[in-house]
């Protein structure tokens, strides 16, 4: 609550994201925790989340994506495996790695998953124009009364010198969330007054 305004608060219903899980995973048609676990990671972090990015950052490249991983025998032969080859106490991937072994260098079969994070607050403090675009678009991002006017001060002049890795990829967010305001809002907004006035 620190960081919204009370108005956007007064819209929002904080519940509903947990709600939507909820129905999610009592809709999900598996009987153990773990398969409704990974069926909602399917669609939530792979289906509405990774897939979507991926691929429009792949058409703007002119790249077609191919997910082999994701070829219908392949995740239903995954559908169908036991339990405890999915998950191995703390092991991820574990039945895909063992699978693997023969085909794969141990190497790749034993390296820590790659993020595709980029240090954003670092380049925040070093490089000012960076920085004043930045500023621009969180000023834009204050006028819709969404977040507190001191609290978008405080990210850029307080919290991100303490802690650049972690709240440069917040401010990244409000950044994008500010752009999507200015393509999707401001421009439907900006086409109805334009029906109105001609």
């Amino acid at each position: 609550e620190g960081m919204f305004t009370n108005e956007f608060l007064n819209q929002v219903d904080i519940h509903q994201p947990l709600k939507l899980l909820t129905q999610l995973y009592d809709t999900t048609m598996c009987e153990t925790l773990i398969n409704r676990m990974l069926s909602i990671d399917y669609k939530v972090s792979i289906a509405d989340d990774a897939l979507p990015k991926t691929h429009a950052m792949g058409d703007l490249a002119g790249i077609e994506i191919g997910y082999p991983i994701l070829n219908d025998r392949i995740v239903q032969f995954a559908n169908n495996l036991p339990v405890h080859y999915k998950v191995k106490g703390n092991k991820l991937r574990y039945f895909l790695k063992q699978a693997l072994k023969g085909y794969l260098p141990a190497v790749v079969l034993n390296s820590v998953k790659q993020t595709s994070e980029f240090p954003f607050g670092q380049w925040l403090l070093k490089h000012k124009g960076l920085y004043e675009i930045t500023a621009d678009s969180l000023t834009g991002l204050k006028a819709r009364h969404i977040l507190k006017p001191e609290y978008i001060d405080a990210l850029l002049k307080k919290y991100l010198p303490d802690n650049p890795d972690y709240y440069g990829k917040i401010i990244w967010v409000f950044i994008i969330l500010e752009h999507w305001h200015m393509q999707h809002v401001d421009k439907r907004k900006q086409q109805s007054d334009n029906i109105l006035t001609n």
